[in-house]
């Protein structure tokens, strides 16, 4: 135990950052990041929720994250079969595929965790490349936020220096919007001409209102889906005409020829097999015509 003498109900009286500084300056170097990390992989969530799952279906390209853990990226390589998605600032973006900042660090880098007030403080200086990224995505694009209450400093600084400078240039223009659980009225009046605040659910409940929140979650994967992108996966052939189904194995079998070029002829054909590729085939596909 770190911290023997120390009373229980005093250390819960000072703030979470606080407590977290506490507990840094009575351990060694790193050990707090490590402990955390242990910690997360030991009693944490071992899969991902169906909430991640939903999430991961939608497929965004870039994506933001406070959290330490592995879950999102866990659902979303299971959702797409591979490992599809690079996690910054670890890993490298790669042409054409999606990432996922992690703001606050990563379980497997546990030197990375932000955790203290002291991290907090020190976070715009050692990780402002973080920052700028967040930033402009806020600049360029609309966020939404999902499972975030809009309380965190590093973002609430973040966003406050975007809208100053939209300000400076008499610029007017919602940043993003945060889905809620419930209905948050005085988190709403703050952020008004900032930030939608949008509930999921107005149930009394957690259990209930989380419910609410993943058909909602589901709703807007069904809308964002491309309609087309199940056409060539042959665990959909039952949703096809007969002359469709016909149309659907000619065109993997066009997809298979190509895969069978040479790497310079195979270049010739990207675009066709690109427009294949976008129609549902995969070589996932491939493997489950040939166990047909």
């Amino acid at each position: 135990m770190l911290l023997p003498d120390l009373d229980p109900e005093v250390f819960s009286e000072l703030g979470v950052l606080d407590q977290a500084q506490l507990l840094a300056n009575s351990s060694p170097s790193k050990a707090l990041g490590n402990s955390v990390s242990q910690l997360i992989k030991s009693v944490g969530v071992k899969k991902p929720t169906h909430s991640h799952c939903l999430l991961a279906s939608l497929n965004v390209a870039k994506v933001v994250t406070t959290n330490y853990d592995s879950l999102y990226e866990d659902a979303f390589n299971a959702a797409h079969r591979s490992a599809s998605i690079s996690v910054l600032p670890r890993g490298d973006v790669v042409a054409h595929q999606p990432w996922l900042l992690k703001m606050h660090g990563d379980v497997e880098d546990p030197d990375s965790i932000v955790l203290s007030r002291r991290d907090f403080v020190q976070y715009d200086a050692e990780r402002r490349p973080l920052g700028s990224i967040v930033q402009s995505l806020m600049s360029t694009g609309h966020l939404v936020v999902i499972g975030a209450s809009m309380t965190d400093d590093n973002v609430l600084r973040l966003a406050h220096e975007v809208l100053a400078m939209n300000a400076r240039y008499d610029q007017e223009r919602v940043l993003g919007t945060v889905i809620t659980l419930r209905p948050d009225a005085i988190r709403g009046a703050l952020w008004k001409g900032d930030f939608d605040f949008i509930p999921a659910s107005t149930a009394f409940t957690d259990a209930v209102a989380a419910r609410d929140l993943e058909i909602l979650l589901d709703r807007v994967a069904m809308h964002a889906s491309e309609q087309s992108r199940y056409l060539l996966d042959p665990r959909y052939a039952e949703l096809l005409a007969d002359d469709e189904q016909r149309l659907a194995q000619t065109l993997r079998e066009v997809a298979g020829a190509i895969n069978g070029l040479s790497t310079e002829k195979k270049n010739r054909w990207t675009a066709l097999n690109t427009v294949i590729s976008e129609l549902g085939h995969s070589a996932f596909s491939q493997e489950d015509d040939a166990t047909r």
